[in-house]
C-alpha cells in the first residue's frame, strides 16, 4: 500500500509502462480494429527492427510463407531469451488485412541503406533510429525487403488506421526443441460466415 503522499511517484510510475495514447484520427474501427491495435498497445521494450520501446508497429508480409519465416525468426528468438528448454508447440495466428497507405519504400535498397537490412536483431539500433525519424516526420510507414525470405516484402505500418478489415484467417504452431524451432505447421484455416 502505498502512502499518499507517494501518490503522484506511484501514478508516475504506472504511466511510464503505458504505451503512448494514440491520436483518436488513428484509431481504426471495425472488423479486426483490436487486432490491429494490438502491436500499438503492447509496445516491445526492446522495439524490433523499425520501432523503439517508445512507438509500434503492424508488422505484415506480402505471402504467407514470407510472413512465416519472419515470425519464425522472432518466436525463436523470444523462446531463447526467455530460457524455455523443454519442447514445445508454439501456436500462432495469421492475420489478413487490408491496408491502404503510401508507405516510405526502401524495397531493393539494401546495398545503399545496409544498416536497415541487418539481420541480428542485436544490430537493429541505427534501423531503429531512423524508423523513429521517420516515423516523427509523420510516415504511415515502410515497405521493405524480407530479411529473412529472399523475394519477400514486409511492411511496418506506424499508423493504424491505414489498415482495416483485419481477421485471423489460420492457426500455425511453431515447433520447439528447446534450442530453435525445427518446423511449423499449419493447423486449420478459420472459416468465417458459414453455418
Amino acid at each position: 500500500m502505498a502512502d499518499p503522499a507517494d501518490l503522484s511517484g506511484v501514478a508516475a510510475l504506472l504511466d511510464r509502462g503505458r504505451p503512448p495514447a494514440l491520436p483518436e484520427s488513428e484509431i481504426p474501427t471495425g472488423p479486426g480494429a483490436d487486432w490491429i491495435l494490438l502491436p500499438f498497445r503492447r509496445l516491445s521494450p526492446r522495439g524490433s527492427r523499425f520501432t523503439d520501446e517508445t512507438f509500434g508497429a503492424y508488422y505484415a508480409a506480402n505471402a504467407l510463407e514470407t510472413a512465416v519465416v519472419e515470425v519464425r525468426f522472432h518466436r525463436e528468438r523470444f523462446l531463447l531469451e526467455s530460457g524455455q528448454t523443454s519442447a514445445a508447440l508454439v501456436g500462432g495466428t495469421v492475420l489478413q488485412a487490408d491496408l491502404e497507405a503510401s508507405l516510405v519504400d526502401i524495397r531493393g535498397r539494401q546495398s545503399e541503406v545496409p544498416h536497415l537490412y541487418v539481420a541480428d536483431a542485436a544490430g537493429f539500433g541505427a534501423s531503429q533510429r531512423w524508423a523513429r525519424r521517420v516515423h516523427d516526420a509523420g510516415a504511415i510507414g515502410i515497405v521493405y525487403d524480407s530479411v529473412r525470405h529472399p523475394g519477400g516484402q514486409c511492411v511496418a505500418v506506424f499508423r493504424p488506421a491505414g489498415l482495416s478489415n483485419c481477421q485471423p484467417v489460420l492457426r500455425v504452431a511453431y515447433e520447439w526443441d528447446g534450442t530453435r524451432i525445427t518446423d511449423v505447421h499449419v493447423l486449420q484455416p478459420l472459416a468465417f460466415g458459414s453455418s
